[in-house]
């Protein structure tokens, strides 16, 4: 089915843009506040573990289609 395929790049691409955007993000993060303020290592963890998660789930949603499919 052409739309499973279309569903699954949608995702797969999703995952790879968090993915790069936490990343992204989380270099920023570590330049400009530094990983040795408190308030530098809590937001790393932060970008990190919403990072994680979003992608995970993105992944787990991708494997499922693929399943289906």
């Amino acid at each position: 089915m052409i739309w499973d395929e279309v569903a699954f790049q949608i995702i797969h691409f999703t995952s790879l843009a968090f993915w790069l955007l936490s990343s992204q993000e989380f270099f920023r993060a570590f330049e400009e506040k530094g990983p040795k303020t408190k308030k530098g290592v809590s937001h790393l963890k932060l970008v990190l573990k919403v990072g994680n998660r979003v992608g995970n789930t993105l992944l787990t949603k991708e494997k499922r289609l693929r399943k289906i499919s």
